[in-house]
């Protein structure tokens, strides 16, 4: 009677365990609340006031704003510390257009990649705008980014901005975001096999998956026996791979 009961025990789990695993084409339901951000500035990089040397992209991540700077073949980052400074500002009257001093910038730093990836998390993001996280990812909320940029153009120091140019004396340009709730569209069934409860939740942000299984598994194009073979549960705990 005590080894039914054992075998019963182990059943339980492997089936719980399946429970959590979505398959191949599997109908996900969406997660709660998500955000992105959009732009309607001009997202070119200009140096010299007038001179386009690159782009910059925004995107609100899982970890924070990632900011990726691309610049065009022929231009580099001058080699020089701090040769990136960026400025948050909420939008007037709470928030100024003018250049102020790159120097006193919310955030500085040094790069000499291209294309630099830089990520701002969220809680420095809402200290630097001074507001709450809550506030910042609220559906609506819109903030400008000054990003300041020392780069070599021909040969030439130029400094360098994204954006739109207010027209100010100093010359300047910034970005506006716009924060937006927002979900990622589900993956394309076709690519995908299967896949643990983390990959669901880790890349596409899925609270809870429902789906259907038999009695087999098939995992990396081998199918295994969810009932008689054990290895079958050891590889659903294993880190999730795209093929």
């Amino acid at each position: 009677m005590k080894k039914h009961r054992k075998w019963w025990s182990l059943l339980f789990v492997l089936m719980f365990v399946l429970s959590l695993l979505p398959m191949k084409g599997v109908v996900a339901e969406e997660s709660s609340q998500q955000w992105c951000v959009s732009t309607t500035s001009s997202t070119t990089i200009y140096a010299g006031q007038n001179i386009p040397i690159g782009t910059v992209d925004f995107e609100f991540v899982a970890d924070g704003l990632k900011i990726v700077i691309d610049l065009n073949d022929g231009v580099v980052l001058k080699d020089a510390a701090e040769n990136i400074k960026i400025d948050f500002r909420q939008l007037p009257p709470a928030g100024s257009l003018i250049r102020d001093n790159p120097g006193g910038y919310d955030y500085k730093t040094y790069s000499n990649v291209d294309p630099t990836q830089l990520l701002i998390s969220y809680a420095d993001l809402a200290f630097y705008l001074g507001v709450p996280v809550s506030t910042l990812l609220s559906d609506g909320f819109q903030f400008n980014v000054f990003l300041h940029l020392d780069t070599i153009v021909n040969g030439e120091e130029e400094t360098a901005y994204p954006g739109d140019d207010p027209g100010l004396n100093p010359w300047v340009r910034y970005v506006t975001l716009t924060v937006e709730e927002c979900t990622p569209p589900p993956p394309p069934m076709d690519d995908y096999d299967v896949y643990t409860i983390g990959f669901w939740k880790n890349t596409f942000n899925f609270d809870k998956v429902t789906f259907s299984y038999g009695t087999t598994v098939t995992i990396n194009g081998q199918t295994y026996s969810v009932i008689d073979d054990r290895e079958a549960l050891a590889l659903l705990m294993d880190p999730a791979k795209k093929e």
